[in-house]
């Protein structure tokens, strides 16, 4: 993120305190046109599932969170 300048995605992990399998979601935050810091945030799989669950998507459908390793996630 630093390198790039632009938000990244994680592959899925296992939490270290949880266990519980999760995302990482991270971008830069910007001041004066530089990096100031980072942002990051941690997702846990089974919430993404149930958000994607929620989008009543169109009948014949089928929707999916995959990692960039094409993992499917929810």
């Amino acid at each position: 993120v630093i390198r790039t300048g632009r938000p990244a995605v994680s592959d899925m992990f296992q939490g270290q305190i949880s266990g519980i399998p999760a995302l990482q979601v991270v971008t830069p935050i910007r001041r004066g046109g530089e990096i100031a810091y980072l942002l990051g945030a941690s997702f846990h799989l089974d919430r993404m599932a149930a958000a994607l669950a929620r989008e009543n998507l169109p009948k014949g459908w089928i929707g999916g969170l995959v990692d960039r390793q094409g993992t499917l996630l929810a």
